[in-house]
C-alpha cells in the first residue's frame, strides 16, 4: 500500500464534521467553569452505548481522533467546556449504525475526576439527516472540447468559427490535447472514398482513447468484440450500438456511427403499440449538443435500431443475437456477486444520407461486429474491403479471442496493411505499425500502469479493484518523427492529496471522502521530434461534490484548473473555477 492510499484509508476512517454527509452531530459540555479551571481529566459515559459512539480529538495535548469507550477517560482542555465555546469541535457523537433512522435521545455525562466534586449531566437528541448518498464524479465532463484544444508544443489551438462550419456530420482529424481534462487527443483516417453526389463516404478511421480496465469487474480488452485494432484505439469500422442492462439501474445504450462519433442514450421502457421503442438522449462530454439533436429507437418486431442524426442521416443497426454475443458480467468477480451487467450489441447494416444516397454493411459471420465490405447501393466500384483475423494464431473469433483488422483495400485495390504484438502479460493486442499502400510506415508504442484502489474497504480486502491502464506512449511518423507521451493519474500519488475527483462512500463500516481511482489517466509530458522541446501539462484541479437536495453539486472549494508550459518555456493557465453544472446522485457498488 503506498502513501496515497495509506493517506486515503485512514483520512476515511475517523469520523468528522467536515465530511459532508457525516451522520454524527458535534456537542459540548458547559460546566461551571470554576470548577474546571484545573481540570484536565473528565470520565464520559452516556445510555445506550451499543448503539452510539463517542469520539474526541485529544484536547489540550492535541492528538488525532479517537473512540471513547463508556465510562472512559478524556484529556481534554477546559476551554472545551468552557463558556461558550460550544462549537463542539472536539468531541462527536456518532450512530454505530449510519443508516439508523428516526430521533434518539442520549444522556452524555461528564464527572471530573482530580479531587473535585464537579459532575454534570445533559441530553442530547440525535437526528439523522437526509440519508446520504454514494456520489462520484463523472468521468466525462459536461461540456464537450470546443475552446479548449492544446497543440502538442503547448500552442492553443482555435476552433473554426461556426459560421464557417459545414452542415455535416464527418467528424474532423485532428490531435491535440484537451485543456481541462488532459487527455490525447488523436484521429487518422487509413482510407477514405467520397461518395458521388452524398455527403456519405467510405473511410477508415482510428481514434486514440485511454484504455481502463479492472480485472474484478467489467470487460477485459481480451473479452470485447468491438476493438477492431486493438487496445487503445476505438474505429468507426466498429459501428455498433452497445446495450448496458445492470441488473439493478438504468439501461443505458452508446451509439458509434460511421464516423466513429459516440452518443449515449438512456431506455425509456415505453414500447407503442406498434412495437417501437424509444430511448432518450443521455448526453457525454463528447457531443453534447449533437447527443440532444439526435433520436434512437428499437423495433421489437425486427429487432433493428434506428438513430436518427442532426443533418438528416439515418443509420440503421441489427442486434446480434449470435451465441456468445451477449455477455453477463459480475459487478465483482473475486466476490461472487450476484449483481451483474449484460451486454447486448447490434451492429450497422446501413446509413441513409439526407439526399437519399446508402452505404451498405456486409458482414462474414454473426459473431462478428468488424464489417467485411462497405459498399455504396449502386455502385459496385465502390466498396472499401476489410480482412479480419486474431493475432494469435488459433485463438478462434469469439468474443473471448476476438479479431484485429489485418488489412484495409479501398475501391482501387491500394491496401493498408496492419501489424500487431500481444503482450501475454495482460492479454492484450497492441497495433504496433501500420503501413500505407505506398509502403510508408507509422510505429506506436504504449504505456502500461496499474493503480491502486483507494476506495475505503475492510482491512481483509487488501488489493481492493485495482486498475490497469495502456495509452499510446509514442507515434512515430513516415518521416521518422517521435512524439512521446508521459501520463499520471488524475490525482497526487504523494500526500496530502490535494488535486482529485473526490468520491464518497457510505455504508456502516467504510464511509468517507477518498480520490477517485480506474478514470483515463492525464497527458503530463510531450516530448517533441529532435531538440524542439517538451510541452508539461500540470493538473491543479480538485473536485468533489456534494449533496443538494435531489442532486449532487460542486463544493464551493471545487476548482477545475490546467497549468501548460509549452516548448519554448512560456505558461499558461486555464480553467473554470466552480463549475456551474450538477449531476444526479448516483451509487457506487
Amino acid at each position: 500500500m503506498d502513501s496515497a492510499e495509506q493517506a486515503a484509508q485512514s483520512s476515511v476512517a475517523i469520523p468528522s464534521n467536515g465530511y459532508s454527509f457525516h451522520v454524527g452531530e458535534a456537542f459540548a459540555v458547559n460546566p461551571d467553569p470554576s470548577y474546571m479551571l484545573h481540570t484536565r481529566v473528565v470520565g464520559v459515559s452516556w445510555t445506550d452505548s451499543s448503539s452510539f459512539n463517542i469520539y474526541y480529538n485529544g484536547g489540550y495535548y492535541g492528538g488525532t481522533l479517537g473512540v471513547l469507550a463508556s465510562g472512559g477517560y478524556a484529556n481534554v482542555d477546559y476551554t472545551t467546556f468552557y463558556g461558550t465555546n460550544s462549537a463542539g469541535d472536539d468531541f462527536f457523537i456518532v450512530p454505530m449504525d449510519p443508516t439508523v433512522t428516526g430521533s434518539t435521545t442520549v444522556t452524555i455525562s461528564s464527572t471530573a475526576t482530580d479531587g473535585t466534586s464537579y459532575s454534570q449531566t445533559q441530553s442530547f437528541t440525535y437526528t439523522p439527516p437526509v440519508p446520504p448518498q454514494n456520489l462520484s464524479v463523472p468521468v466525462d465532463d459536461a461540456s464537450g472540447a470546443l475552446y479548449r484544444k492544446i497543440a502538442l508544443n503547448g500552442r492553443p489551438l482555435p476552433d473554426s468559427k461556426p459560421q464557417t462550419a459545414e452542415e455535416s456530420d464527418q467528424q474532423p482529424e485532428e490531435t491535440f490535447v484537451d485543456a481541462m481534462t488532459l487527455g490525447l487527443r488523436h484521429s487518422t483516417t487509413d482510407a477514405y472514398i467520397p461518395v458521388p453526389g452524398s455527403e456519405l463516404s467510405l473511410s477508415a478511421r482510428r481514434n486514440v482513447q485511454s484504455e481502463v480496465w479492472r480485472s474484478r469487474s467489467g470487460l477485459r480488452p481480451h473479452e470485447r468484440p468491438d476493438m477492431p485494432f486493438g487496445v487503445a484505439w476505438n474505429s468507426n469500422l466498429c459501428s455498433t450500438i452497445k446495450i448496458e442492462q445492470p441488473s439493478n439501474d438504468l439501461v443505458t445504450a452508446t451509439v458509434t456511427d460511421e464516423n466513429g462519433a459516440s452518443y449515449r442514450f438512456a431506455d425509456t421502457g415505453h414500447i407503442d403499440t406498434s412495437g417501437i421503442e424509444t430511448w432518450f438522449p443521455f448526453p457525454t462530454a463528447k457531443h453534447e449538443q449533437q447527443t440532444y439533436l439526435t433520436s434512437l429507437s428499437f423495433n421489437t418486431t425486427t429487432n433493428e435500431f434506428t438513430f436518427k442524426r442532426k443533418f438528416g442521416s439515418t443509420l440503421t443497426y441489427q442486434l446480434v443475437t449470435a451465441s456468445g454475443m451477449t455477455q453477463v458480467i459480475s459487478t465483482d468477480r473475486s466476490q461472487a456477486r450476484t449483481d451483474t451487467v449484460t451486454l447486448k450489441y447490434a451492429r450497422l447494416s446501413s446509413v441513409t444520407d439526407r439526399l437519399g444516397q446508402t452505404v451498405n454493411y456486409s458482414y462474414a459471420s454473426d459473431s462478428t461486429l468488424i464489417p467485411a465490405t462497405i459498399s455504396v447501393a449502386g455502385h459496385s466500384d465502390l466498396t472499401l474491403s476489410i480482412s479480419q483475423g486474431p493475432v494469435v494464431p488459433g485463438s478462434g473469433t469469439t468474443p473471448d479471442s476476438p479479431s484485429r483488422i489485418m488489412a484495409i483495400w479501398d475501391a482501387k485495390g491500394n491496401e493498408t496493411q496492419f501489424s500487431y504484438t500481444h503482450d501475454s502479460t495482460n492479454n492484450i493486442d497492441e497495433l504496433t505499425t501500420v503501413t500505407t499502400p505506398d509502403g510508408q510506415q507509422t510505429h506506436y508504442t504504449y504505456d502500461i500502469a496499474t493503480e491502486a484502489d483507494l476506495t475505503p474497504r475492510p482491512s481483509s480486502d487488501v488489493y481492493g479493484s485495482p486498475s490497469t491502464h495502456c495509452d499510446v506512449a509514442s507515434i512515430q511518423d513516415p518521416n521518422d518523427k517521435t512524439y512521446s507521451f508521459a501520463y499520471t493519474y488524475d490525482h497526487d500519488t504523494t500526500t496530502p492529496i490535494t488535486h482529485a475527483k473526490w468520491a464518497y462512500k457510505y455504508d456502516p463500516t467504510n464511509y468517507g471522502y477518498y480520490p477517485s481511482t480506474g478514470n483515463p489517466r492525464m497527458v503530463h509530458t510531450v516530448t517533441l521530434p529532435g531538440s524542439l522541446g517538451s510541452t508539461t501539462f500540470t493538473n491543479q484541479s480538485n473536485i468533489k461534490l456534494v449533496s443538494g437536495g435531489s442532486s449532487a453539486v460542486l463544493s464551493s472549494d471545487s476548482v477545475r484548473q490546467t497549468q501548460v508550459t509549452d516548448a519554448e518555456g512560456h505558461s499558461r493557465t486555464s480553467g473554470q473555477l466552480k463549475a456551474s453544472w450538477a449531476v444526479a446522485k448516483r451509487r457506487r457498488k
